[in-house]
């Protein structure tokens, strides 16, 4: 409630009628000032005239006056210069640090407001309850705002290879190579396969890249997935090199991994799937020269052309039945998938590590030559009017849903704001 106050300040969208303070003293709001995100009063700089006196000064909100005192205020210097308390419930009197009583306000927010962003938080995290507002709305504030969200997005994934640089001691192969194999994971196992890459030295992957059955052994055992109670040519070889390579490099299995087995498509088998990551570490991993490369779309997509040999080739698991060989490996969707959470961020992040603007653009670029995600966040905002033709749109899209619908941060969405405001 206190972030709808605060909003309500800020967007002069409070209750129609004379203000007055709790001391009756009539209250007119000239600027409410700017809001503060950081420690300190909510807003700096306000000018309100207060009876027949003009102040400027510091605004601090709360639902309760008494809140002055449950957040220590009371004790805090960088508060003594606030000129009004607003308060949802006047239940008793604030003093600053000198002592000073301050003067309240108790500020009633329209009606109507309060009722739908009472809904917002109820139902926003479920359903979309702007989607009725959405197609009205002006197309260039939401062009700005889709502009602004796929940005977002991206910065966010080139943060996370940030962390794994700092992770690494600046390694960006091995950054590389947990990018990778977080994408791989496809939202199924990606926390796992992050970590199996993160604690996984690609140094020693690489001394054994011309053996399949090595690589294969290295990363199975330490993700725990070298069963022992099943026997066969394959496993028996595996169980047999894993042992071999942990003595020499003493490894064991990373602690804590939690795979999902249950309810996925056979080919998102984490055993598959860490078969295809020792495929990409089969010639070396280069990936990264390979993808400062890319030109085009079509650049980015050869470079995921992958085949897997031997066992993994015709099977999803160790005790299933052999597969067609000749199964595709990856769906163009599933490709365009690891283009975007790849490809675009390592383009994007070495463009601003470097200062190459034109690197970033093209990183932007690849996203709007990619056809759009096909999933139930994307068609939630289609349906309500939102066209979405391409990847970066789709990005910005499961960006809104992520980080303002399902955080219910409707008044920091621009469409939740001008929804609010407008009633």
């Amino acid at each position: 409630m206190e972030k709808l106050m605060q909003y309500a300040w800020q967007h002069r969208l409070l209750k129609s009628g004379k203000m007055t303070s709790t001391d009756g003293l009539d209250v007119e709001i000239i600027d409410p000032g700017w809001i503060n995100t950081d420690a300190g009063p909510d807003f700096f700089n306000a000018k309100i005239r207060i009876g027949d006196r003009l102040w400027a000064g510091n605004v601090e909100i709360h639902v309760k006056a008494s809140d002055w005192y449950r957040h220590r205020h009371n004790l805090d210097p960088a508060y003594d210069s606030v000129i009004l308390h607003v308060v949802a419930e006047d239940d008793m009197q604030a003093k600053t640090s000198t002592g000073r009583v301050l003067r309240q306000m108790v500020m009633k927010c329209r009606p109507e407001i309060v009722e739908l962003y009472k809904r917002l938080l109820s139902e926003g995290k479920l359903d979309l309850i702007c989607a009725g507002y959405i197609s009205g709305m002006p197309s260039l504030h939401l062009i700005g705002w889709i502009d602004s969200l796929a940005f977002g997005r991206i910065q966010d994934k080139a943060d996370r290879i940030d962390t794994y640089m700092a992770m690494t001691c600046n390694d960006i192969e091995q950054s590389l190579f947990a990018t990778l194999s977080r994408a791989l994971g496809f939202g199924h196992n990606s926390t796992e396969l992050e970590r199996l890459a993160l604690t996984t030295p690609l140094s020693i992957l690489r001394k054994h890249a011309d053996s399949q059955l090595s690589l294969e052994a290295i990363l199975l055992g330490r993700a725990g997935l070298i069963p022992d109670d099943i026997h066969g040519q394959y496993v028996d070889s595996l169980r047999e090199e894993y042992r071999f390579m942990a003595r020499k490099f003493s490894l064991t299995p990373v602690a804590g991994l939690t795979w999902k087995m249950s309810r996925m498509r056979p080919q998102n088998s984490p055993c598959r799937r860490i078969a295809m990551l020792a495929a990409f570490v089969s010639d070396g991993f280069r990936l990264m020269s390979r993808i400062l490369d890319c030109r085009s779309a079509d650049d980015c997509r050869r470079l995921f052309d992958i085949s897997l040999k031997g066992f993994w080739n015709t099977s999803f698991s160790f005790n299933a039945k052999p597969v067609d060989a000749a199964r595709t490996l990856l769906s163009k969707s599933s490709v365009n998938s690891l283009v975007i959470n790849v490809v675009v961020p390592t383009l994007y992040h070495y463009g601003s590590m470097t200062g190459d603007e034109a690197m970033c653009d093209r990183a932007f670029d690849m996203l709007r030559n990619l056809p759009p995600e096909r999933n139930s966040v994307v068609s939630l905002f289609s349906d309500a009017g939102i066209r979405c033709d391409d990847a970066f749109t789709s990005q910005a899209l499961i960006q809104l849903r992520r980080n303002y619908c399902e955080r219910r941060k409707c008044l920091f969405c621009r469409i939740g704001c001008r929804m609010i405001s407008s009633h």
